[in-house]
Protein backbone atom coordinates (compact mmCIF):
# COMPACT_ATOMS: atom_id res chain seq x y z
CA UNK A 1 0.00 0.00 0.00
CA UNK A 2 1.44 3.36 -0.98
CA UNK A 3 2.21 5.85 1.78
CA UNK A 4 0.09 8.94 2.15
CA UNK A 5 1.49 12.00 0.38
CA UNK A 6 0.54 15.47 1.58
CA UNK A 7 -1.01 17.59 -1.17
CA UNK A 8 -0.98 19.83 -3.00
CA UNK A 9 2.44 19.00 -4.38
CA UNK A 10 4.12 21.62 -6.55
CA UNK A 11 6.43 20.78 -9.47
CA UNK A 12 9.30 23.08 -8.42
CA UNK A 13 10.68 24.15 -5.02
CA UNK A 14 13.59 26.46 -4.27
CA UNK A 15 15.55 26.15 -0.99
CA UNK A 16 18.06 28.98 -0.57
CA UNK A 17 20.20 30.85 1.97
CA UNK A 18 23.31 30.29 4.08
CA UNK A 19 21.73 28.28 6.92
CA UNK A 20 22.74 24.80 5.79
CA UNK A 21 21.07 23.02 8.69
CA UNK A 22 17.57 24.39 8.12
CA UNK A 23 17.96 24.04 4.36
CA UNK A 24 18.77 20.35 4.81
CA UNK A 25 15.76 19.93 7.11
CA UNK A 26 13.52 21.55 4.51
CA UNK A 27 14.76 19.32 1.69
CA UNK A 28 14.16 16.19 3.79
CA UNK A 29 10.70 17.46 4.71
CA UNK A 30 9.81 18.05 1.05
CA UNK A 31 11.08 14.63 -0.02
CA UNK A 32 9.13 12.95 2.76
CA UNK A 33 5.94 14.83 1.87
CA UNK A 34 6.14 14.26 -1.87
CA UNK A 35 7.37 10.67 -2.15
CA UNK A 36 6.41 7.68 0.04
CA UNK A 37 9.39 5.86 1.56
CA UNK A 38 8.51 2.56 -0.10
CA UNK A 39 8.66 4.19 -3.54
CA UNK A 40 11.74 6.29 -2.93
CA UNK A 41 14.64 4.10 -4.05
CA UNK A 42 13.66 3.99 -7.72
CA UNK A 43 12.13 7.45 -7.92
CA UNK A 44 14.65 9.71 -6.19
CA UNK A 45 17.71 11.38 -7.68
CA UNK A 46 20.19 13.75 -6.06
CA UNK A 47 22.40 15.77 -8.45
CA UNK A 48 25.29 18.13 -7.69
CA UNK A 49 25.95 20.75 -10.35
CA UNK A 50 29.45 21.53 -9.11
CA UNK A 51 30.95 18.38 -10.56
CA UNK A 52 28.65 17.39 -13.42
CA UNK A 53 29.83 18.60 -16.83
CA UNK A 54 26.93 17.06 -18.76
CA UNK A 55 24.36 18.44 -16.33
CA UNK A 56 21.79 19.48 -18.97
CA UNK A 57 21.74 15.97 -20.41
CA UNK A 58 21.39 14.43 -16.94
CA UNK A 59 18.55 16.79 -16.05
CA UNK A 60 16.66 16.23 -19.28
CA UNK A 61 16.95 12.48 -18.93
CA UNK A 62 15.92 12.53 -15.28
CA UNK A 63 12.85 14.73 -15.59
CA UNK A 64 11.49 12.84 -18.56
CA UNK A 65 11.78 9.42 -16.89
CA UNK A 66 8.38 7.97 -15.99
CA UNK A 67 8.02 7.24 -12.23
CA UNK A 68 8.00 3.57 -11.25
CA UNK A 69 5.01 2.48 -9.16
CA UNK A 70 4.57 6.05 -7.92
CA UNK A 71 2.75 9.23 -8.89
CA UNK A 72 5.95 11.21 -9.38
CA UNK A 73 9.74 11.28 -9.20
CA UNK A 74 11.70 13.62 -6.93
CA UNK A 75 14.92 15.24 -8.14
CA UNK A 76 17.14 17.36 -5.89
CA UNK A 77 19.65 19.63 -7.67
CA UNK A 78 22.30 21.20 -5.46
CA UNK A 79 24.47 24.24 -6.21
CA UNK A 80 22.54 25.12 -9.35
CA UNK A 81 23.83 28.70 -9.01
CA UNK A 82 27.23 27.46 -10.22
CA UNK A 83 25.90 26.59 -13.66
CA UNK A 84 27.34 28.30 -16.71
CA UNK A 85 25.08 30.61 -18.74
CA UNK A 86 23.68 28.09 -21.21
CA UNK A 87 22.95 25.28 -18.71
CA UNK A 88 21.32 27.88 -16.45
CA UNK A 89 19.07 28.98 -19.32
CA UNK A 90 18.13 25.35 -19.96
CA UNK A 91 17.26 24.87 -16.30
CA UNK A 92 15.14 28.00 -16.26
CA UNK A 93 13.35 26.87 -19.42
CA UNK A 94 12.40 23.64 -17.68
CA UNK A 95 11.28 25.47 -14.51
CA UNK A 96 8.92 27.60 -16.62
CA UNK A 97 7.29 24.47 -18.10
CA UNK A 98 7.92 21.57 -15.69
CA UNK A 99 6.73 18.00 -15.97
CA UNK A 100 3.76 17.05 -13.83
CA UNK A 101 5.46 13.69 -13.17
CA UNK A 102 8.48 15.24 -11.41
CA UNK A 103 9.04 17.31 -8.29
CA UNK A 104 12.21 19.37 -8.72
CA UNK A 105 13.92 20.73 -5.58
CA UNK A 106 16.60 23.33 -6.31
CA UNK A 107 19.08 23.95 -3.48
CA UNK A 108 21.61 26.77 -3.33
CA UNK A 109 24.85 26.69 -1.38
CA UNK A 110 25.83 29.67 0.81
CA UNK A 111 24.00 32.19 -1.36
CA UNK A 112 24.22 35.69 0.05
CA UNK A 113 20.97 37.50 0.74
CA UNK A 114 21.80 40.21 -1.82
CA UNK A 115 22.45 37.58 -4.50
CA UNK A 116 19.15 35.90 -3.81
CA UNK A 117 17.14 39.10 -3.87
CA UNK A 118 18.87 40.76 -6.82
CA UNK A 119 20.09 37.90 -9.00
CA UNK A 120 18.11 37.41 -12.22
CA UNK A 121 18.32 33.61 -12.08
CA UNK A 122 16.86 33.45 -8.59
CA UNK A 123 14.15 36.00 -9.39
CA UNK A 124 13.07 34.05 -12.45
CA UNK A 125 13.07 30.73 -10.63
CA UNK A 126 11.10 32.25 -7.74
CA UNK A 127 8.42 33.32 -10.21
CA UNK A 128 7.77 29.66 -11.08
CA UNK A 129 8.45 27.90 -7.76
CA UNK A 130 7.76 27.95 -4.05
CA UNK A 131 10.81 29.46 -2.32
CA UNK A 132 11.99 28.74 1.22
CA UNK A 133 14.89 30.95 2.31
CA UNK A 134 16.98 30.40 5.44
CA UNK A 135 19.64 32.80 6.66
CA UNK A 136 21.76 32.50 9.77
CA UNK A 137 20.39 34.67 12.54
CA UNK A 138 22.23 37.61 14.09
CA UNK A 139 23.03 37.30 17.83
CA UNK A 140 20.22 39.71 18.75
CA UNK A 141 17.73 37.55 16.82
CA UNK A 142 18.69 34.27 18.51
CA UNK A 143 16.85 34.68 21.85
CA UNK A 144 13.57 35.15 20.00
CA UNK A 145 14.20 32.04 17.92
CA UNK A 146 15.13 30.01 21.02
CA UNK A 147 11.94 31.14 22.77
CA UNK A 148 9.93 30.20 19.68
CA UNK A 149 11.43 26.71 19.61
CA UNK A 150 10.73 26.12 23.31
CA UNK A 151 7.18 27.44 22.83
CA UNK A 152 6.76 24.77 20.17
CA UNK A 153 7.62 22.22 22.87
CA UNK A 154 5.02 23.70 25.21
CA UNK A 155 7.60 25.45 27.40
CA UNK A 156 8.86 28.96 28.15
CA UNK A 157 12.45 30.06 28.79
CA UNK A 158 13.83 33.04 30.69
CA UNK A 159 15.82 35.77 28.98
CA UNK A 160 18.88 34.94 31.11
CA UNK A 161 18.72 31.27 30.08
CA UNK A 162 18.45 32.34 26.41
CA UNK A 163 21.52 34.52 26.77
CA UNK A 164 23.53 31.65 28.26
CA UNK A 165 22.63 29.44 25.29
CA UNK A 166 23.48 32.17 22.77
CA UNK A 167 26.81 32.91 24.45
CA UNK A 168 27.96 29.30 24.53
CA UNK A 169 26.40 27.85 21.36
CA UNK A 170 26.33 30.73 18.86
CA UNK A 171 24.15 30.80 15.75
CA UNK A 172 24.71 27.27 14.44
CA UNK A 173 21.12 26.06 14.26
CA UNK A 174 22.11 22.39 14.27
CA UNK A 175 23.90 22.87 17.60
CA UNK A 176 21.08 25.03 18.96
CA UNK A 177 18.46 22.39 18.16
CA UNK A 178 20.65 19.74 19.79
CA UNK A 179 21.02 21.80 22.97
CA UNK A 180 17.31 22.61 23.08
CA UNK A 181 16.46 18.92 22.74
CA UNK A 182 18.92 18.07 25.53
CA UNK A 183 17.52 20.73 27.86
CA UNK A 184 13.94 19.65 27.15
CA UNK A 185 14.81 16.05 28.02
CA UNK A 186 16.63 17.09 31.18
CA UNK A 187 13.86 19.26 32.66
CA UNK A 188 11.14 16.68 31.98
CA UNK A 189 7.66 17.98 32.83
CA UNK A 190 8.88 21.34 34.07
CA UNK A 191 7.31 24.11 31.97
CA UNK A 192 9.67 27.03 32.58
CA UNK A 193 13.36 26.84 31.66
CA UNK A 194 15.61 28.91 33.94
CA UNK A 195 19.31 29.74 33.87
CA UNK A 196 20.09 27.02 36.39
CA UNK A 197 18.57 24.41 34.11
CA UNK A 198 20.96 25.18 31.27
CA UNK A 199 24.17 26.29 32.98
CA UNK A 200 26.20 23.12 32.73
CA UNK A 201 24.17 21.43 29.98
CA UNK A 202 25.37 23.96 27.39
CA UNK A 203 28.77 24.70 28.88
CA UNK A 204 30.80 22.35 26.73
CA UNK A 205 31.77 20.43 29.84
CA UNK A 206 31.62 16.67 29.97
CA UNK A 207 28.12 16.29 31.41
CA UNK A 208 28.96 12.83 32.74
CA UNK A 209 31.81 14.31 34.80
CA UNK A 210 29.43 16.82 36.38
CA UNK A 211 26.95 14.07 37.22
CA UNK A 212 29.81 11.97 38.63
CA UNK A 213 30.82 14.89 40.85
CA UNK A 214 27.25 15.32 42.10
CA UNK A 215 27.06 11.59 42.84
CA UNK A 216 30.36 11.73 44.74
CA UNK A 217 29.10 14.67 46.82
CA UNK A 218 25.81 12.87 47.48
CA UNK A 219 27.75 9.81 48.59
CA UNK A 220 29.99 11.93 50.84
CA UNK A 221 33.08 10.69 48.97
CA UNK A 222 35.43 13.63 49.46
CA UNK A 223 38.54 12.14 47.83
CA UNK A 224 36.61 11.05 44.74
CA UNK A 225 34.86 14.41 44.51
CA UNK A 226 38.17 16.29 44.67
CA UNK A 227 39.64 14.13 41.88
CA UNK A 228 36.63 14.65 39.60
CA UNK A 229 36.65 18.39 40.34
CA UNK A 230 40.29 18.70 39.29
CA UNK A 231 39.57 16.71 36.11
CA UNK A 232 36.76 19.17 35.29
CA UNK A 233 38.98 22.21 35.84
CA UNK A 234 41.72 20.63 33.76
CA UNK A 235 39.29 20.70 30.83
CA UNK A 236 37.78 24.13 31.59
CA UNK A 237 39.34 26.73 33.90
CA UNK A 238 36.07 28.71 33.92
CA UNK A 239 33.86 25.83 35.07
CA UNK A 240 33.36 27.09 38.64
CA UNK A 241 29.99 28.88 38.35
CA UNK A 242 28.58 26.12 36.17
CA UNK A 243 29.54 23.37 38.59
CA UNK A 244 28.25 25.31 41.60
CA UNK A 245 24.97 25.89 39.75
CA UNK A 246 24.62 22.21 38.88
CA UNK A 247 25.29 21.04 42.45
CA UNK A 248 22.91 23.66 43.85
CA UNK A 249 20.13 22.66 41.42
CA UNK A 250 20.52 19.02 42.45
CA UNK A 251 20.29 19.62 46.20
CA UNK A 252 17.47 22.11 45.73
CA UNK A 253 15.54 19.24 44.14
CA UNK A 254 16.48 17.00 47.08
CA UNK A 255 15.20 19.67 49.47
CA UNK A 256 11.96 19.98 47.48
CA UNK A 257 11.46 16.20 47.42
CA UNK A 258 11.95 16.02 51.18
CA UNK A 259 9.49 18.86 51.79
CA UNK A 260 6.87 17.27 49.54
CA UNK A 261 7.19 13.87 51.20
CA UNK A 262 6.84 15.48 54.65
CA UNK A 263 3.71 17.21 53.34
CA UNK A 264 2.22 13.82 52.50
CA UNK A 265 2.83 13.70 48.75
CA UNK A 266 3.19 10.07 47.63
CA UNK A 267 6.35 8.89 45.91
CA UNK A 268 4.37 8.10 42.76
CA UNK A 269 3.15 11.70 42.60
CA UNK A 270 6.60 13.21 43.07
CA UNK A 271 7.61 12.91 39.42
CA UNK A 272 5.11 15.53 38.33
CA UNK A 273 5.66 17.76 41.34
CA UNK A 274 9.46 17.81 41.10
CA UNK A 275 9.39 18.74 37.41
CA UNK A 276 12.51 16.79 36.53
CA UNK A 277 12.99 13.90 34.14
CA UNK A 278 11.60 10.62 35.61
CA UNK A 279 15.09 9.08 35.28
CA UNK A 280 16.34 11.28 38.14
CA UNK A 281 13.38 10.98 40.52
CA UNK A 282 14.26 7.72 42.26
CA UNK A 283 17.73 8.97 43.19
CA UNK A 284 16.27 12.24 44.54
CA UNK A 285 13.77 10.33 46.68
CA UNK A 286 16.48 8.10 48.12
CA UNK A 287 18.63 11.11 49.01
CA UNK A 288 15.68 12.99 50.48
CA UNK A 289 15.04 10.09 52.86
CA UNK A 290 18.54 10.16 54.36
CA UNK A 291 19.37 13.90 54.31
CA UNK A 292 17.99 16.28 56.92
CA UNK A 293 17.46 20.02 56.75
CA UNK A 294 20.55 20.73 58.81
CA UNK A 295 22.85 18.91 56.36
CA UNK A 296 21.18 20.49 53.33
CA UNK A 297 21.49 23.91 54.94
CA UNK A 298 25.20 23.26 55.42
CA UNK A 299 25.50 22.40 51.71
CA UNK A 300 23.64 25.51 50.61
CA UNK A 301 25.81 27.78 52.80
CA UNK A 302 29.00 26.29 51.32
CA UNK A 303 27.67 26.62 47.79
CA UNK A 304 26.59 30.24 48.29
CA UNK A 305 29.98 31.19 49.74
CA UNK A 306 31.85 29.54 46.85
CA UNK A 307 29.59 31.20 44.29
CA UNK A 308 30.20 34.62 45.87
CA UNK A 309 33.98 34.13 45.94
CA UNK A 310 34.21 32.83 42.38
CA UNK A 311 32.21 35.78 41.08
CA UNK A 312 34.53 38.28 42.80
CA UNK A 313 32.94 38.71 46.20
CA UNK A 314 34.57 38.12 49.56
CA UNK A 315 37.56 35.82 49.79
CA UNK A 316 40.47 35.09 47.50
CA UNK A 317 42.09 32.26 45.60
CA UNK A 318 41.86 30.53 42.27
CA UNK A 319 38.48 29.05 41.29
CA UNK A 320 39.67 25.47 41.72
CA UNK A 321 40.95 26.30 45.22
CA UNK A 322 37.64 27.94 46.11
CA UNK A 323 35.78 24.86 44.88
CA UNK A 324 38.05 22.50 46.81
CA UNK A 325 37.40 24.54 49.96
CA UNK A 326 33.68 24.26 49.24
CA UNK A 327 33.87 20.47 49.00
CA UNK A 328 35.81 20.30 52.27
CA UNK A 329 33.14 22.45 53.94
CA UNK A 330 30.40 20.20 52.62
CA UNK A 331 31.91 16.75 53.14
CA UNK A 332 34.63 16.82 55.79
CA UNK A 333 33.36 15.46 59.09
Amino acid sequence: MAGKVISPVLPVYLVAGDDEYNKDKKVKELVKKTLPAENRELNYLDLDCSGTKDFVFDLDSAVRTVPFLADRRVIVIREFERLAKEPAKALLAYVEAPSDLTVLILVTKDVAKSDFEKGALYKNICAFSQASVYYRLWPNELPGEIKRKFAGLGKSISQEACEIIVERVGNNMRDLDSEIEKINLYIGQKKNVEAGDVLFLVSGLDVKSVFDLINAVSGKKLTEALKILNDIFYMDLHAGPLVVGAIYAHFKNVWTARALMRAGVSENALTGRLRVHPYFVRGLINEAKVMDEKLLGKYFNALAKADDEIKGGAGSGKPVQIMEKMLYAMLRK
